[in-house]
């Protein structure tokens, strides 16, 4: 009986403790039309008719009238019709202008003020989205002062002061932080859209938070959008690093453990018994459009490739699906119920105009919120992402280096005796951690993402072998080490 015991108590332990035993995500749209119908109970009708729980809404900070919550009539009629059926609304807060905190340093403690008077105003409210999409141009500017990320500190600072206000009027309100697009291009001196990188974001908020010595967390979970790159890519394309889709989530997470590995901030829970977390991600915007030639009702050219509504089906089924098996993933948020009439806007909805529905609206009412396959694992890595080395011999000695990350490199060439030496004294050699070895040579180089870096040199008659240590270039402390053969050049050894 003691044993049985035992084993029941492991059991339920490992349940309590692995990530996989966190609650189904909850199905949700993003859309503000029920908001403005002004009481009219048809929007949320027809969330409850299809299973959807959770509604987000936009609520915009003005700074010009940084106390006014512009839309206070609209929020008071619309919460309790969403209460009463039984729709969870979420506020996503932030600032009406790009510029908005530019040149004003009282300006992230001004919006938190305002977050916090949507907290005291609307109480029933317990979740939040604090700011949106802040590594792209359209939401913050400037991106970027000079080469380096700026909009990390200055979205990390609003943040911060909003975590802490809504906390102490109530320390059960849950903060979702930073609404981050998926892609960014990384370049300060791009010609348009001068944006950041999901990866590069994190790793900068990671930077600035650490030079704060805050001893708090930013966010209770991350918010993410991970639209396709082109509205027609399959569901299973995602995208390269830095950027990250619905199919490079472990990217994501790997890219926040890097970034507040060994902080107050708690990072994504890991696949193991000691692996849990309060740390959850929100999908909280995500759509893909239907092309709407010849329908009525719609105005204005469209400004994307369109699909047909059974793709957009399609692509709706399999995003469910797997952010139902990703235990890490508390909310999925489609972007729209209901179709914007303008095409320069979206046409994303479970229902075009004239409340006309998709095939995506039975998709949505039928899918299971549970996990129906495999539960998606992940582990941080300790490694350079997908690294190999190839060495060859000859007359020298020459290499070439690849990973699936921006790496840096340091290369060492070191005689040896016919044995050669170990991997691990090789990178105790190359790490300047103390060795034996004779270093004939060294280097150092960077490795872009999928590219191939090489180096080559002569030697002279003797024996040889060739190290390398890379190191990933948004964490340094993650390494991989790789060692040649011993390379016998013109006879020697």
């Amino acid at each position: 009986m003691k044993n049985l015991a035992a084993a029941l108590a492991l059991v339920l332990a490992l349940l309590v403790l692995a990530p996989g035993a966190l609650a189904d995500p909850r199905l949700g749209i993003n859309d503000d039309a029920g908001k403005y119908s002004n009481g009219d109970p048809l929007f949320f009708e027809t969330m409850s008719s299809l299973g959807l729980t959770e509604n987000v809404m936009t609520v915009l900070w003005d700074p010009s009238r940084p106390t006014e919550i512009a839309e206070q009539a609209l929020l008071e009629r619309a919460l309790p019709v969403a209460a009463a059926h039984g729709i969870e609304v979420v506020l996503d807060v932030y600032p009406s202008k790009a510029l908005a905190f530019a040149g004003d340093p009282t300006a992230p403690a001004r919006f938190a003020a305002f977050v916090a008077k949507l907290a005291t105003t609307f109480p029933s409210v317990k979740q939040f989205i604090v700011m949106n999409e802040c590594n792209q141009p359209r939401f913050l500017q400037p991106q970027f002062s000079g080469s380096r990320i700026f909009s990390a500190a200055v979205c990390g600072q609003a943040v911060a002061y909003s975590y802490d206000v809504l906390k102490a009027i109530d320390p059960t309100i849950t903060v979702w932080g930073v609404g981050l697009s998926p892609r960014g291009n990384d370049n300060p001196a791009a010609p348009s859209n001068v944006s950041t990188s999901p990866v590069r974001f994190l790793a900068a908020l990671g930077r600035w938070y650490r030079s704060t010595g805050r001893a708090k967390p930013l966010m209770d979970g991350l918010a993410f959008h991970p639209y396709p790159n082109s509205n027609t890519d399959e569901f299973a394309r995602g995208y390269p690093w830095p950027k990250v889709g619905a199919v490079n989530l472990d990217r994501l997470y790997q890219a926040f453990w890097d970034a507040f590995h060994d902080t107050a901030q708690p990072t994504f829970a890991e696949w193991s018994p000691g692996g849990e977390s309060t740390m959850r991600l929100s999908i909280n915007e995500v759509g893909v459009q239907v092309d709407t030639a010849g329908k009525r009702g719609y105005t204005g050219r469209e400004n994307v490739p369109a699909v047909d509504p059974i793709t957009q089906a399609s692509w709706y089924s399999a995003l469910i699906e797997r952010m139902a098996c990703d235990p890490h993933v508390a909310s999925l948020n489609l972007f729209h119920l209901l179709d914007e009439p303008d095409r320069v806007g979206f046409q994303s909805g479970l229902f075009g105009l004239g409340w006309e529905p998709r095939p995506a609206a039975d998709v949505v009412k039928n899918a299971s919120r549970s996990c129906e396959g495999s539960r998606l694992r992940w582990r941080h890595a300790d490694h350079v992402l997908d690294a190999h080395v190839a060495f060859r011999g000859g007359g020298g000695w020459s290499f070439s280096a690849s990973a699936a990350e921006d790496a840096r490199y340091t290369v060492g060439v070191f005689a040896v005796d016919r044995a050669g030496a170990s991997r691990s004294e090789i990178g105790r050699a190359l790490s300047a951690e103390g060795s034996s070895l004779r270093e004939v040579t060294t280097d150092e180089g960077r490795v872009t993402a999928y590219r191939r870096a090489e180096l080559r040199g002569r030697l002279r008659p003797g024996c040889y072998q060739v190290g390398v240590t890379m190191h990933a270039a948004l964490n340094p402390e993650r390494t991989s080490t790789f060692a040649s053969n011993v390379l016998r050049v013109r006879g020697g050894c």
